[in-house]
């Protein structure tokens, strides 16, 4: 069984190595189809003083809840040295292990927030008024999860390709630490950090500490990172080399009550290797590291290695590595050792992400300011500003989705949006149907004979019995069927205007069409309710008269009876269609405020994310067309790809073409065929699985071949937003989402 983790970044290094760990395990889950979210036995955490994750149109950042700032509660560090001193005086604390290194308040002008200015002093002072009340719950949090994520862990095994057996107990979790020993905040906390690690819970009693050497940093400040590191490393390994009690910590809590201890093993990690090779840049050994480190989570036979090197031979191990001094090898033995890691790979992984997001980034464009499209193509007056433009073209597509007929295919027999209500609800066929059944229900006997009166007064009794039971029969029709069917169908056309045109003008076309369209259809069924009604008593009021006019006696075969009884049928016929006409103008009615409306908003929420996710730094790092390929989506260093970026291009032109859908027009134009699939949602391949969007954490349709790894999404509302904009109208099918049609399910929602 995979093992728990728990990586701890410390500082802009640590934290940045810590993302780029977390991104690429990400990766590997989303290749092997892991369905959920990152396993929570695995986690992974940052610290810094810091309020933001840094650079995070470069690096894909960790969630918010797992950044922890050390800064939150004090702007400057002079309120910070007046608390840890209040703290640690005569009556409490040990104000004597503040003496010779806290720094003076009046000779530090460093904002907190800022960071710790590579002030190693400043960043341990954070840390120690802060770590216990911000970093404690959360390990207490961690340990509690990697102790308790022993079937999580089979599952993501099994996805994986590890073999486990089913209820065994989750194994000792891997715990890192990674930072940086030149700057202020990582390799001042560090040691802290681990300390913590290893006296608040048995899980974190073997903690590894990766740092990172000065050499990786592309900056000059040569003299202050020299500095840093020398304390840090002289303060490691006493640590590390001291007995049980030795060292006192200023760390006291009901969860930390011993000393200090270091960490249990150490690794540090510079620009080039062994041999000379070169990682690259700062980033790119971030990078680097981040993917050797991810195999420390995802491959069983690398946690195997590294528990076992760690926890088992490490005392051996370490005897054989650098440092340490020619004497006293006994209780100087070797502190440190270091690693390195290759990954040949095909290279579809990273195209996979760059194709997602740009083809998202496209979409979410497109679903903002598509409508300007038509201006471009000559369909609009120049002339025209954006919110005149978006008017017109609602008022073009109003019909679109008050009928919501499918945009470029036959129309169906019937109109399934409300403007097919009328039809739905008192079709023709059936106002006959009834009509006959009525007319049958009245046998006349031939032979019989009867006086005017007689007959008049029978066909009273009859009509008068017979339309109670009519009207109970139409008033007692269910039509929540149909109204689940409308809706669905209302938000299939919606979501159709938007991917053609864009959402302001798809939610325009829905106010319009309510405020237009749906007063008049109301009005048109009332008045057909009206003149049914009318009919129905005329038909009454002939059959009687003629009767009466007749003035002999009748016979079951006389024709005029035969006509009478005709007209009662139609009548009572005609009073079923004028009730369900009225049951159809009401429901088109509701429909205005209940379904227009509601999608209209629903759109408008939509347009509102669809604006904030392009106005993040997230998005705003995605690639567009012809932007090429940035460092984002380039291999790390250890990487040997078999496939370059230089194809990129050609291989999303050619997954495209596989995804194309024919014939969808906006104007004399065709929208892009794999935009258009992605903003209905509709499933054109045989690839047709969902995901989620790795950033958005929106739910994805996968619309192109998946032998390419490729993973074009749109962000659709309905796991997030199942209940949102409900329709409770009974006659909708009682709680009728709006947002339940296939199409407007995957444009984003509120």
């Amino acid at each position: 069984m995979l093992r728990p983790v728990i990586f701890i970044g410390c500082g802009g290094s640590g934290e940045k190595a810590v993302r780029y760990v977390r991104d690429s395990v990400r990766r590997r889950l989303e290749h092997s189809d892991w369905p959920h979210d990152m396993p929570s036995a695995w986690q992974f955490i940052g610290l810094d003083t810091l309020t933001v994750q840094e650079s995070p149109t470069e690096i894909p950042a960790i969630p918010e809840r797992d950044f922890l700032s050390l800064s939150n509660e004090f702007d400057t560090y002079g309120a910070l040295h007046r608390s840890l001193t209040a703290s640690h005086n005569e009556s409490q604390g040990r104000p004597d292990l503040l003496c010779g290194w806290l720094p003076d308040p009046h000779q530090v002008r460093i904002p907190l927030k800022d960071g710790a200015g590579q002030n190693r002093a400043i960043g341990r002072a954070s840390g120690l008024r802060s770590l216990e009340r911000t970093l404690l719950p959360r390990l207490e949090e961690a340990f509690g999860r990697a102790q308790s994520g022993a079937q999580e862990l089979f599952e993501v095994g099994k996805c994986l390709g590890v073999e486990a057996a089913l209820g065994s107990d989750a194994p000792a979790p891997l715990v890192v630490v990674c930072t940086s020993m030149a700057g202020g905040t990582g390799a001042g906390v560090a040691l802290d950090v681990v300390d913590l690690l290893r006296l608040s819970n048995h899980l974190g009693s073997h903690p590894s500490l990766v740092l990172f050497a000065n050499d990786i940093f592309d900056f000059d400040n040569k003299q202050a990172m020299a500095a840093n590191s020398l304390g840090l490393m002289s303060e490691m390994l006493a640590a590390y080399w001291s007995e049980p009690g030795e060292i006192e910590t200023l760390l006291s809590t009901k969860g930390v009550q011993g000393a200090g201890l270091g960490p249990h093993s150490v690794f540090i990690l510079g620009r080039s290797g062994y041999r000379g090779a070169s990682l690259g840049s700062t980033a790119e050994v971030y990078r680097a590291v981040g993917e050797a480190l991810s195999t420390w989570v995802t491959s069983s036979v690398v946690q195997e290695r590294i528990h076992n090197f760690i926890n088992v031979n490490w005392r051996n191990d370490a005897k054989e590595n650098f440092g340490g001094y020619s004497f006293g090898r006994e209780q100087q033995f070797g502190a440190i050792s270091s690693f390195g890691a290759a990954k040949v790979t095909v290279g579809r992984d990273r195209f996979a992400q760059w194709a997602e997001d740009r083809l998202t980034k496209c979409v979410l464009k497109e679903l903002q300011q598509g409508h300007l499209r038509t201006v471009q193509s000559g369909v609009s007056e120049n002339q025209d500003t954006d919110e005149e433009l978006v008017q017109r073209l609602a008022e073009k597509y109003a019909k679109t989705v008050y009928q919501a007929v499918p945009i470029g295919k036959a129309e169906p027999e019937s109109v399934p949006g409300c403007a097919g209500a009328a039809e739905h609800f008192a079709l023709g066929e059936r106002v006959q149907e009834i009509a006959n059944r009525v007319k049958q229900a009245m046998d006349v006997p031939a032979e019989r004979r009867g006086d005017a009166d007689q007959w008049r007064t029978q066909l009273q009794r009859f009509e008068r019995d017979h339309r109670e039971k009519i009207e109970r029969e139409a008033q007692g029709i269910s039509d929540a069927d149909w109204c689940q069917k409308m809706v669905d169908a209302t938000c299939e056309a919606a979501s159709q205007v938007a991917a053609i045109t864009s959402l302001p003008v798809a939610a325009g076309a829905l106010v319009y069409a309510a405020d237009r369209l749906n007063p008049a259809e109301v009005d048109r069924v009332r008045e057909h309710a009206s003149i049914a009604y009318r009919k129905s008593m005329e038909e009454s009021s002939a059959a009687l008269g003629s009767l009466s006019s007749a003035g002999r006696m009748i016979g079951g075969e006389d024709k005029v009876l035969s006509d009478a009884v005709e007209q009662i049928s139609r009548g009572i016929a005609y009073r079923w269609q004028s009730l369900r006409l009225n049951a159809a103008a009401d429901v088109i009615e509701q429909a205005g405020d209940q379904v227009l409306r509601v999608i209209s908003d629903a759109l408008r929420a939509a347009l509102g994310q669809v604006d904030s996710a392009l106005d993040s730094d997230e998005v705003k790092a995605w690639p567009t067309d012809g932007s090429g390929v940035s460092k984002r989506y380039l291999p790390s260093s250890v990487e040997l790809p078999l496939e370059g970026h230089a194809e990129w291009e050609d291989m999303l032109t050619d997954l495209c073409r596989e995804a194309e859908v024919v014939n969808v027009s906006y104007g004399p134009q065709l929208t892009a065929p794999l935009r258009s699939a992605l903003s209905t949602g509709s499933r054109y391949t045989a690839h047709g699985k969902q995901g989620r969007h790795s950033a958005t954490g929106f739910p994805c349709s996968h619309a192109v071949d998946t032998r390419y790894r490729c993973q074009p999404v749109l962000p659709g509302w309905q796991e997030r937003h199942r209940d949102a904009s409900a329709a409770v109208d009974s006659r909708f099918g009682r709680q009728v989402c709006a947002g339940r049609g296939r199409g407007l399910g995957n444009v984003l929602g509120s």
